[in-house]
């Protein structure tokens, strides 16, 4: 699998609510997003820590996380709000 876009990652997530994104921060990331106070900056940790796994293990070929975190997310842009 090729590195995501992470820049269009990030706008998909920005269009998603919150409704949306907090199942998904709560499964993924707890205790990462803590502080972010604004949609922007919890949507820039998610992101970080989405990169900083993806080339974590790049050298392990350990992309399983990143792929379920994006699996959910397809999900959740799919879900009617």
């Amino acid at each position: 699998m090729d590195e995501p876009n992470w820049r269009e990652l990030k706008a998909r997530l920005m269009k998603l609510t919150m409704k949306q994104l907090r199942p998904i921060g709560r499964k993924w990331f707890m205790g990462f997003l803590g502080g972010a106070s604004i949609k922007a900056e919890y949507v820039g940790k998610m992101v970080t820590k989405m990169r900083h796994w993806w080339q974590l293990y790049e050298s392990e070929g350990g992309y399983d996380s990143v792929r379920s975190i994006l699996a959910d997310i397809e999900r959740a842009e799919r879900e009617v709000v």
